[in-house]
């Protein structure tokens, strides 16, 4: 779990309107890109971060403040999940595999290291899928719901398990300039089909 999502008082689709640091004064964050928000929410391990967030549910019209104790999070927390649900239908029991994932994550430091092995939402993801296939199920869910986003590099990535090619997202710059990125393997690690 991340510092946030054990934060009883911050809930999906809550909106952060400023961000401070302790001691500090608030910065007001409407109108500011993305990644400088989370650049402004990161920091040292163990140290506070202060939200002002105004509520999805309930008091909308009033924002609170939320303090965070920041810590360090394991990729292990993140990782994708499988689980067989059993499904009856006509008198018959089929087996679908589900598969959360609750982030497009990657070890950047251990790719950087030269680990082979390092971690990834798409090696996971893949692997579960190998895996689920063994148990023979007959259909498969990739469970998003809870997905907070992460790296779009993994999220193209993770698309190209069930594609054979093709875009899957565009980028657009700060000037204008749109930029595809796809899946340029052929492979398909599920298609509805298993492949032999």
């Amino acid at each position: 779990m991340t510092s946030a999502a054990t934060q009883s008082e911050l809930s999906p689709n809550d909106r952060i309107v400023a961000v401070g640091q302790e001691g500090e004064p608030m910065i007001d964050v409407v109108g500011m890109r993305l990644d400088d928000v989370v650049d402004m929410i990161r920091g040292e391990r163990d140290t506070t971060v202060i939200l002002e967030v105004t509520p999805s549910k309930g008091d909308t019209q009033n924002s609170k403040l939320i303090s965070i104790v920041r810590k360090k999070v394991k990729l292990e927390d993140q990782s994708a999940q499988k689980e067989i649900v059993e499904v009856e239908r006509d008198g018959e029991t089929y087996k679908v595999g589900v598969i959360s994932l609750p982030t497009f994550y990657s070890d950047f430091e251990a790719i950087q290291a030269g680990d082979k092995d390092y971690k990834s939402s798409t090696r996971d993801t893949k692997k579960l899928i190998e895996e689920l296939r063994k148990e023979d199920i007959v259909a498969l869910i990739l469970d998003l719901r809870n997905n907070g986003g992460g790296s779009l590099q993994e999220a193209n990535s993770l698309a190209g398990l069930f594609i054979p090619s093709g875009s899957v997202v565009q980028i657009r710059d700060q000037s204008g300039r749109v930029t595809p990125l796809g899946d340029s393997d052929p492979s398909i690690t599920y298609s509805g089909l298993w492949l032999s």
